[in-house]
């Protein structure tokens, strides 16, 4: 019976190759597309996932204390946080923080040359850091590789940089930043980092080496990542009734030496210090907006959305295959009524349809994943991210590949099937129409639901590009044509000189510094004119 309708399945085929043709290209480039966003959207819900209890590590973050009736969260916090947190939660493993020292010119000299290099991607943390995330090594002790007060771990991909192929271990590299030289050395090596983290950088100083103890009393110099690994079983309610308490209890003394204020005076101003906890995994697709310090945030509603295109996408698609199918149907009305008169059962005819559907889905599905490797570079070249299909040892795409194929073999093929095997043998083998008006009713709601998807997507993406047009379109206040910019002057040891010899080049018209670069503006500062509120600016001090 199996090879009978093996047998049919490919005489259709053969009779109606433009028809089949069209079905397995509609079908193959909407499951590509859904492959693509599955791919994509599962990478951005994966950040920082690895780690061992994940489900146990959270950030604490604070209130944004630095603007008017902001009630967002601030990523950013000081010092004596971490120092309050380990006197009140003593539910918890492991407390760390992470500083962003900023960017520096990073050399070493070696046999034959020096290497130099700008390096941007930073970061400073105590020793818990590498206790806490897992990020494998390859030299050096995770236990203790932060220990030194200068010393630093770099990714296999900077320790190449620098030294090659020989161990970078115990070798000195210098850092210079705003005229300020320091000598650290290598005391890890890890594995390049994967780009579902949070925390991306090349290479991590120790926390030692920027003197917190002596702002230990500090909750306003807002310049650290703080992070928690609780016990297990710890009761997530009372920690955050514990936090609540923690800012009137400890923050008096910070308040008082920075801003001359006492805490309840602050409160009455109509102002807030709360304490919050996010989970790690949840950092990158934030339930709300969070003012992140490390690393920018994925967007939550855009992924959402990207579901929600790729379902328009599969009903576009399986619309399409029903609309092509019953449009054949008078061409096999005759094939139906010798099969019924033969005794074919309506049950078996209807189950037969629906294995032509799958068939053509199955088919889609493995050229799908033959044109999804082929376009992925393109993909992750557009995205900014390296993306992979891992089609060997990666149980939750096959998973979810099966119920892709599923359910669109079930909503392709359960009209066509019902209203083939449905028709009487008589009707079929005198080749009548049958007068169905809920029949053809439905296909006009199909036809006319897939052109309204078509027309919303259509719309969307012109949408959207508009936008993008318009963003590289838009005034900033000056001319951008012709203009270069050069970032962290400051790290070269006379960004003076640098700035005269540049002058002096041919072609050059002129030249000027910032603290930062138009339109970005990083820095500010508090006005006060008499018997007025102070207000805040932001500010570029230029030369």
């Amino acid at each position: 019976m199996k090879f009978n309708y093996l047998r049919l399945f490919l005489r259709n085929l053969r009779r109606q190759k433009l028809f089949a043709a069209i079905n397995l290209l509609g079908l193959t480039v909407s499951m590509v597309s859904t492959i693509l966003i599955y791919i994509y959207v599962r990478h951005e819900f994966s950040y920082d996932s690895f780690h061992a209890h994940a489900d146990r590590i959270f950030r604490v973050n604070q209130t944004f204390i630095w603007g008017e009736n902001d009630n967002h969260q601030f990523a950013s916090t000081g010092p004596g946080v971490a120092y309050a947190l380990r006197e009140e939660l003593p539910e918890a493993e492991l407390i760390t923080s992470v500083h962003t020292p900023g960017s520096y010119l990073v050399s070493y000299q070696g046999v034959n040359a020096e290497v130099v290099n700008e390096e941007t991607r930073v970061l400073a943390a105590d020793t818990n850091f590498f206790r806490m995330f897992n990020f494998p090594f390859v030299e050096g002790d995770p236990q203790s590789a932060l220990r030194q007060a200068q010393g630093i771990v770099l990714t296999a991909s900077s320790a190449r940089k620098y030294f090659g192929d020989v161990n970078p271990m115990g070798k000195l590299l210098r850092f210079t930043q705003r005229e300020k030289e320091e000598t650290f050395e290598v005391t890890g090596v890890i594995k390049d980092l994967p780009s579902n983290t949070y925390f991306q950088f090349d290479m991590m100083m120790s926390l030692r080496g920027f003197g917190l103890e002596r702002r230990s009393w500090s909750w306003v110099w807002t310049q650290l990542e703080t992070y928690i690994r609780f016990a297990p079983g710890t009761d997530l309610d009372n920690t955050k009734a514990k936090l609540a308490v923690i800012p009137r209890k400890h923050a008096e003394v910070s308040l008082q030496r920075a801003m001359n204020v006492s805490y309840e005076e602050y409160i009455k101003s109509g102002k807030k210090w709360e304490l919050f906890l996010q989970p790690v995994t949840r950092i990158h697709l934030p339930d709300e907006l969070v003012y992140n310090r490390l690393n920018d945030s994925g967007n939550l509603m855009v992924m959402y959305a990207l579901i929600g295109a790729a379902i328009f996408i599969i009903l576009l698609s399986c619309i399409n295959f029903v609309n092509l199918t019953t449009a054949q149907f008078t061409r096999r009305i005759g094939e139906v009524g010798i099969r019924k008169v033969l005794g074919i059962s309506k049950m078996q005819l209807g189950i037969d349809h629906w294995l032509e559907a799958l068939t053509f889905c199955s088919c889609a599905l493995l050229l799908s994943f033959g044109i999804t490797e082929m376009v992925l570079p393109g993909f992750n070249l557009l995205i900014g991210k390296p993306l992979t299909l891992s089609l060997f040892g990666d149980n939750n795409l096959w998973l979810a590949a099966l119920a892709l194929v599923l359910g669109m073999s079930i909503l392709s093929g359960s009209y066509p099937a019902y209203y083939l095997s449905s028709f009487h043998p008589v009707e079929a083998l005198r080749g009548l129409k049958r007068k169905n008006r809920e029949g053809w009713s439905l296909r006009n709601i199909l036809v006319v639901f897939q052109f309204s998807i078509s027309l919303f997507l259509l719309i969307a993406t012109a949408v959207v590009f508009d936008q993008l047009n318009y963003v590289s379109r838009v005034d900033l206040g000056f001319d951008r044509e012709n203009l270069l910019v050069i970032k962290h002057v400051e790290n070269i040891r006379s960004g003076d000189d640098f700035t005269k010899a540049a002058a002096q080049m041919a072609g050059v018209l002129s030249t000027s510094r910032s603290t930062s670069s138009p339109p970005l503006i990083y820095g500010g500062d508090s006005f006060t004119a008499e018997g007025t509120n102070g207000v805040t600016l932001p500010i570029n001090y230029t030369s």
